[in-house]
C-alpha cells in the first residue's frame, strides 16, 4: 500500500510539473497572431503614410503656386524619405523579434536559437543607436530619443535572455519595454489632431484652406466662386479622411501593446481580441481611403 502511495504521489509531481512547465510556455499561435497583427499594422502604416503624401502632393504644388517666388521649401512634404525610412526600420526589428518568439514555441530547440538571439539583440541595438540620429518626425524631434533608448533596453533584455530557452519568461521581461515603444510610435502619430503628426497634417490642411478663403473673398462672380468652392469641399474631403486614417493607426499601435501584454500574460483571447482591433482599423483605414478615391473621382 505504501508502494502505491508513494507511486501515486510521484505521479502526482510530475503531472503538477507539466502542468506549471506548460504554464511558464506560450502557445504558438498566440504568437503567430501577435505577428499577424504587427504585419497588419506594417501595412496599414503604409497605406496611411502613401495617403498623406498623395493627398498633399497636389495640395501642395497649388500652394507653392500661390506664392511670390518658386523656393525648394514650399514643397516640402509632410513625411519626407528618411522618416519613413525610420518607421520601416522600426518595424522590420519587431518583426524579428516576433520571429524570434514563434522560435521559442518550437519544441526542437537548438543551439541556432541562441545564435539568433544573440544577432537580433545586436540588430535591435543597432536600431537604438541609428535613431539616436535620426527622426521618426523632422518636426517633433524629441520623441526619437525615447524610442531610441527603448531599443537599446530591448537589445539588452535580449542579449540577457539568451539562456532562457521559455518564450512567457523572455516576454514577461520585455513586455514592459514593448510598451514603451508601441506608446511612443502611437504618440508620434498625435493624440489628436493637434499633436505630433497628426497636428502637422492638420496645420497643413488649414494653411490650404486659409488661401483659399482669401481666393473666395478676392472672387468678382458667382462662378469663381463656386470654382473656389469646389477646391474648398476637396480640401475638407482630404483632411477628414487624413484625420480619421492616422487616429486609426495611432490606435493601431496601442491595440499591439495590449497584444502583446496579452501574450505575456498567456490569455490568447486577449490576444485575438487586440489582433481583431488592429485588422478592424486597417479595413478602416482602406475604406476611408477609397471613399475620398470615390468622391475624387466622381467629382472630376
Amino acid at each position: 500500500m505504501k508502494d502505491v502511495l508513494r507511486y501515486t504521489r510521484l505521479v502526482s509531481l510530475s503531472l503538477l510539473a507539466v502542468l506549471l512547465a506548460g504554464c511558464s510556455s506560450i502557445q504558438p499561435t498566440g504568437v503567430a497572431n501577435f505577428s499577424a497583427g504587427l504585419s497588419a499594422a506594417k501595412g496599414q502604416t503604409s497605406l496611411a503614410f502613401q495617403a498623406a503624401t498623395d493627398l498633399t502632393s497636389e495640395s501642395i504644388i497649388d500652394y507653392a503656386a500661390s506664392q511670390p517666388t518658386l523656393i525648394d521649401t514650399n514643397f516640402l512634404p509632410v513625411l519626407d524619405p528618411a522618416s519613413l525610412a525610420v518607421w520601416d526600420q522600426v518595424f522590420t526589428a519587431l518583426q524579428k523579434y516576433a520571429q524570434n518568439l514563434a522560435l521559442l514555441t518550437s519544441p526542437n530547440l537548438t543551439k541556432d536559437y541562441e545564435d539568433g538571439v544573440v544577432n537580433l539583440a545586436a540588430e535591435v541595438t543597432q536600431v537604438g543607436q541609428d535613431l539616436k540620429h535620426q527622426k521618426m518626425i523632422s518636426e517633433v524631434p524629441s520623441l526619437s530619443p525615447s524610442l531610441a533608448g527603448a531599443f537599446t533596453e530591448l537589445g539588452d533584455l535580449l542579449l540577457r535572455a539568451k539562456a532562457q530557452h521559455d518564450a512567457k519568461a523572455v516576454l514577461s521581461h520585455t513586455d514592459p519595454t514593448i510598451k514603451t515603444i508601441f506608446t511612443t510610435m502611437a504618440d508620434a502619430i498625435g493624440t489628436s489632431q493637434m499633436h505630433n503628426l497628426r497636428g502637422t497634417v492638420h496645420a497643413h490642411w488649414e494653411q490650404r484652406k486659409a488661401t483659399l478663403k482669401v481666393s473666395f473673398l478676392e472672387a468678382k462672380t458667382l462662378a469663381e466662386r463656386r470654382t473656389v468652392a469646389v477646391k474648398y469641399a476637396s480640401l475638407l474631403n482630404g483632411q477628414t479622411t487624413q484625420e480619421l486614417a492616422l487616429g486609426s493607426l495611432q490606435r493601431s499601435y496601442l491595440a499591439l501593446a495590449d497584444a502583446h501584454h496579452a501574450l505575456a500574460q498567456g490569455s490568447r483571447p486577449g490576444v485575438l481580441a487586440a489582433v481583431s482591433a488592429v485588422e478592424q482599423e486597417v479595413q478602416n483605414t482602406q475604406n476611408l481611403i477609397n471613399r475620398f478615391n470615390s468622391i475624387s473621382n466622381t467629382a472630376r
